[in-house]
């Protein structure tokens, strides 16, 4: 069983691996078509492929339960707006958006899971790590109750052969 670390981790490789989770990060959506981290994971073009199907998958899905996330949380202001206040209508919106959070959260996690199997535990540890030096880089601010970033470049930005 992970640790809450582990989970953390997952989920960070998750964020980064879509974009429409991570905003404007170097290593965003598509990482495996950056040519560093493609030879360091040993990525074969049928890999690749099959990354490129299961990201577009993933981001049709994400997209529309994000959507609903969106709804059911307009629809949670409109019930907590209205007088009187019907607190049972209200908790009824509220565990609605849950759901439609959980849901978001569990296509995230489903796609982080395919990544996983489809890299196999060695290179989903290399990847981790990557995402790790990257998150540690200079210019990047540490996130909380970390130490600041190291002085060394991110192993993607190597120079091209």
């Amino acid at each position: 069983m992970l640790s809450w670390k582990g989970y953390a981790a997952l989920f960070l490789v998750l964020c980064l691996a879509v974009p429409s989770v991570a905003g404007a990060n170097e290593l965003a959506g598509r990482w495996w078509d950056r040519p560093g981290v493609a030879r360091r994971l040993g990525l074969t073009d049928a890999e690749k492929t099959t990354l490129d199907g299961r990201f577009n998958e993933a981001r049709r899905n994400l997209l529309d339960l994000k959507n609903q996330v969106e709804k059911e949380r307009l629809e949670l202001d409109i019930a907590l707006e209205t007088e009187p206040l019907d607190q049972d209508a209200a908790m009824k919106r509220f565990q609605e958006l849950e759901q439609a959070r959980a849901r978001l959260s569990a296509e995230r996690f489903r796609f982080l899971l395919e990544i996983r199997s489809l890299l196999g535990r060695e290179r989903f540890q290399d990847l981790k790590e990557l995402f790790a030096s990257h998150r540690r880089r200079p210019g990047r601010e540490p996130a909380p109750g970390r130490p600041g970033p190291p002085d060394a470049p991110p192993p993607w930005d190597e120079p091209e052969d």
